[in-house]
């Protein structure tokens, strides 16, 4: 970011920063911190501050960030660009949007953006704990991990995907992992028994890892609609499937009509309700 808002930022109390899960850029309008579900301001002095004081960034801020985003290169995030997001090194993302571009009713970029939101990875490895331990009591199962957008859904996945694969659950897994937007898999952190693919739609992604990988268990962000036979047949092929969705909780999900179709046919035996409020926290529900 520019040295402008990149400075206050960095003059953030540490307590602040290290929770720090997002940064989003406006245009013309208050920059915000998500941290443990709550939006925070800043001011021109690194403080906390109410909206009416907030650092604004404008468009030269917003043009600046986005060319060190993509290495002053644009051309070649026009793949993902043009979906919302480009992919920073070492699992992050920044989510981008604005006036879209389009051509023959498809999405091509972005003529002006309004907003980039650069989302933080963290690793915690053993947030899951609770759920491997519920593995190693009962054997494995596919679960869906449901929560609404920033509530650790793939920090989540990531401690899952790490515990399996390098853990006493009750021994060492081979685990694939579906990246499609690049910010799942930490290659720095989580070694063991992890394959992963990235940058790859996920329903092909699942098929790649099933036929050719042989893995034990499968771990996917945010599953949609169009998945919905990929991870039917994977789990007819008896590789078990951890993935999230947004939900508020169990019965949210079930009003959404490929998840209710999912669960119906008994692809998903457990369910992570995950919370952000007053922190990270989730609970184990089996209908």
């Amino acid at each position: 970011m520019p040295r402008r808002i990149a400075f206050p930022l960095s003059l953030l109390p540490r307590a602040v920063a290290s929770s720090v899960t997002e940064v989003r850029l406006r245009l013309n309008a208050p920059l915000s911190l998500s941290v443990n579900g709550r939006n925070l301001f800043v001011n021109e002095h690194g403080k906390v501050c109410r909206i009416e004081s907030a650092l604004h960034a404008d468009e030269d801020d917003l043009r600046a960030t986005l060319a060190e985003l993509t290495a002053y290169s644009m051309y070649a995030y026009d793949d993902t660009v043009r979906n919302g997001f480009i992919p920073i090194e070492g699992g992050a993302r920044a989510g981008v949007c604005g006036e879209a571009v389009r051509a023959d009713g498809h999405v091509t970029g972005f003529r002006r953006i309004y907003s980039i939101n650069i989302r933080i990875p963290r690793f915690l490895p053993d947030f899951a704990a609770n759920l491997a331990e519920h593995y190693k009591t009962h054997g494995l199962c596919s679960t869906l991990v449901l929560s609404p957008p920033a509530a650790g859904k793939t920090t989540f996945l990531r401690s899952i995907a790490y515990l399996l694969a390098s853990g006493n659950y009750p021994h060492p897994r081979r685990v694939g992992i579906v990246d499609e937007r690049c910010e799942l898999f930490l290659p720095d952190k989580m070694c063991s028994l992890i394959d992963c693919v990235r940058d790859m739609p996920k329903a092909a992604g699942i098929e790649l890892l099933t036929r050719s990988m042989s893995p034990e268990v499968i771990v996917c962000d945010e599953l949609s609609e169009a998945e919905a036979a990929a991870v039917a047949e994977t789990q007819n092929s008896g590789v078990y499937l951890i993935a999230s969705a947004h939900a508020p909780d169990y019965a949210g999900a079930m009003r959404r009509p490929f998840l209710k179709r999912l669960c119906d046919n008994g692809i998903f035996a457990l369910f992570v309700l995950l919370t952000s409020e007053g922190g990270y926290r989730y609970d184990l529900y089996t209908p």
